[in-house]
């Protein structure tokens, strides 16, 4: 699956991939990943640490069209610690350094694993959620690799939200074909897995 988990450190559990039956919930947020989310199905659950904190669900079009064929990722897992800090402005500026050299190592691991990788946009993006009002960070990239079964030009979008609640990353991404517009796909399904209230 054309995936890649967030690079962070980790703790030393290997992953586990869960086929759990119903609803799957985050414990730490309450991040709630179901079975079927719209149009979408569930295709898995990974747990990269002991505690459950550092998860992943996948999600693909229950009945795959040409139209309809976008494959995404759910991440939830825990912001790392940091020093802490009394004045808001320098613990807000040290979180937005954090979050753009962590959005760069996402772009850096998704060009080491498709070397045909090109960058063809990046912007600030509208948080998916009324209770996290600060935007995240959006790439798009176009790279040639196996697609449901096939080598093809693939388009790929990475987003990623920093400090949800104060200690969580939440990071998406979604595959189609290339010329495929993810625009719809993002929205439909980002509205039918809605964030936890805070």
């Amino acid at each position: 699956m054309l995936t890649l988990p967030p690079p962070i450190d980790r703790a030393a559990a290997a992953p586990l991939r869960i086929e759990p039956k119903g609803p799957y919930v985050h414990r730490g947020t309450g991040f709630v990943f179901p079975e079927r989310a719209g149009d979408f199905r569930r295709t898995s659950i990974i747990e990269y640490d002991d505690e459950a904190t550092d998860v992943s669900a996948g999600y693909s079009y229950a009945v795959p069209t040409p139209e309809r064929t976008t494959i995404a990722t759910v991440y939830v897992y825990p912001v790392p610690p940091v020093a802490d800090t009394a004045d808001p402005a320098t613990r807000k500026a040290q979180q937005d350094r954090f979050c753009r050299e962590h959005f760069d190592t996402i772009k850096a691991e998704v060009a080491e694993k498709h070397r045909s990788t090109v960058v063809v946009e990046e912007s600030k993006v509208a948080s998916p959620s009324p209770n996290h009002r600060q935007p995240g960070l959006r790439a798009a990239f176009t790279f040639e690799d196996v697609f449901r079964g096939k080598e093809q030009p693939l388009r790929s979008e990475a987003r990623l939200f920093c400090h949800v609640d104060g200690q969580w990353l939440i990071a998406y991404r979604f595959t189609a074909p290339a010329g495929h517009d993810l625009s719809p796909d993002i929205a439909r399904l980002t509205a039918a897995l809605p964030w936890p209230r805070q």
